[in-house]
């Protein structure tokens, strides 16, 4: 709170001689008789060698711990493409060191627990492998983290080992497949399909329907009539 004072002003005294405040606490408006009054309000103390202080020693945590300093004040300035990418290196680069060492740790807690569980095949899997997230792909936006995909694949590393790198789970990367696999299934188009056979009617019969040769010269539409009458009257007749 603002402290201000007065100056010029006669205090009265109570019954143990102390003064006695001319003003309640809370009021606004301060007023003396005497015209040689004078009021006035203290300056603000200026803070900010505190906050410095406390500036410094959040950086110097940062350095130390290799952690970005906008991860630790929020008034830091918000970084982004490459300027993000270099000021997370130092952690991206911790991150590592801890996984190759935990990663050897955690699989012989698995083994372990393959010997508790009576797992054979668990217990002497040597070369079991924890398998993380890329903390390189967690600071790289989905346009970097795509042409660096394909950088490596022309470079000849799988496609199992290029999604892996991109942030897929092991179980998204078995799903993977059957879903290309159906998706090409869908884009087949379907065979074409048989043309109808005619029925075979009786050989000996002089109902049996005539060539298209035997007929006289006619138009195509006149032979196309013709057969179409023979045919509906060779049904009735064989009936």
């Amino acid at each position: 709170m603002p402290q201000r004072y007065a100056t010029g002003l006669v205090l009265d005294r109570d019954e143990q001689g102390q003064p006695i405040h001319p003003f309640r606490a809370g009021l606004k408006l301060w007023i003396a008789d005497n015209p040689q009054a004078a009021f006035g309000q203290f300056a603000a103390a200026d803070l900010g060698n505190y906050t410095r202080a406390i500036d410094e020693r959040v950086s110097r945590l940062a350095v130390i711990t290799r952690t970005p300093p906008h991860y630790l004040s929020p008034s830091a300035d918000r970084l982004s493409g490459e300027s993000l990418r270099a000021s997370e290196s130092g952690l991206v680069a911790k991150v590592g060191e801890r996984q190759r060492i935990f990663g050897e740790a955690w699989e012989d807690v698995m083994r372990l627990c393959g010997v508790i569980a009576g797992n054979d095949t668990l217990a002497a899997a040597a070369d079991s492998e924890v398998v993380w997230r890329d903390p390189q792909a967690m600071v790289q936006v989905g346009s970097q983290a795509s042409d660096a995909a394909v950088k490596r694949a022309d470079l000849g590393v799988p496609v199992r080992q290029l999604w892996s790198d991109l942030g897929y789970s092991p179980q998204q990367i078995a799903r993977f497949p059957l879903m290309n696999a159906g998706a090409q299934a869908e884009e087949v188009p379907p065979p074409p399909a048989a043309p109808p056979q005619a029925l075979p009617g009786p050989s000996a019969s002089p109902r049996s329907h005539p060539a298209r040769a035997s007929l006289p010269d006619c138009t195509a539409w006149q032979c196309e009539q013709a057969e179409s009458s023979f045919a509906s009257w060779w049904s009735c007749g064989s009936r």
